[in-house]
């Protein structure tokens, strides 16, 4: 069964908020992105592997990196992905 990130494919506004301040955090997309040099070109089945956990609810999650500006503080969030 294939799953998709709402944030990555726009489905849905990030609007998760800071754990210390409550004000809304900026979403600078997926953690892997952030891993190597060559990681955003590589393709779908490369990643895959990577992009998508499994919990132990069977539940795939993305992770993604969020920024809190006034905090000046770098957050990852699991968003479950959309079946």
């Amino acid at each position: 069964m294939s799953y998709y990130c709402p944030l990555c494919n726009g489905l849905m506004i990030s609007n998760i908020t800071c754990p210390a301040c409550s004000l809304v955090t900026i979403d600078y997309g997926k953690l892997e992105d952030y891993e190597g040099p060559y990681s955003p070109y590589a393709g779908d089945d490369v990643l895959e592997s990577s992009t998508s956990e499994t919990t132990q609810e069977d539940v795939s999650v993305c992770t993604h990196l969020l920024y809190c500006d006034p905090c000046q503080r770098y957050y990852q969030c699991r968003i479950h992905e959309w079946s």
